[in-house]
């Protein structure tokens, strides 16, 4: 099965991260919001997520930011970058992602939905909360991306 939408439920700090990224990297993303105020809670995230996208984009294009130490993978591999593409995928990725209030709709032919939980880590002598991302496909599967995003 080929993914190409996606949802993601929530857009606080953490759903807008995967819903830029997400879009950044070609897939089609819905970010479902219980309320208006989330859209006005979250439309500035997004915003914030752009200028640092062009900003990273910029020093990328920099000698010291070819500087394997610092390069941001997620936007782009060192051998194969092009700032004025990355660019483009930026605005596209900024435009293209949909806030919806409407829980249906939103999920309606979804692919991956993106849902967040915490789960008590039982291996550790210390009874600690650990965090797991997890995509949902439609049929139920589960795509662990434990501590990556």
């Amino acid at each position: 099965m080929k993914y190409r939408k996606v949802v993601v439920a929530g857009g606080g700090v953490l759903g807008s991260q995967i819903a830029f990224q997400s879009a950044y990297c070609g897939f089609d993303v819905t970010v479902w919001l219980r309320s208006e105020g989330s859209i006005g809670r979250t439309q500035p995230k997004l915003d914030n997520l752009r200028d640092e996208y062009k900003k990273i984009i910029e020093i990328m294009d920099t000698p010291e930011g070819k500087n394997p130490a610092v390069w941001a993978r997620g936007i782009a591999d060192v051998e194969s970058f092009d700032k004025e593409k990355c660019l483009k995928k930026v605005e596209s990725a900024y435009k293209g992602i949909k806030l919806e209030l409407d829980m249906a709709k939103a999920f309606d032919d979804a692919d991956l939905n993106y849902m967040y939980s915490e789960v008590v880590n039982y291996g550790s002598s210390h009874n600690t909360t650990e965090k797991h991302y997890q995509l949902k496909t439609t049929s139920a599967r589960y795509i662990d991306l434990t501590g990556k995003v």
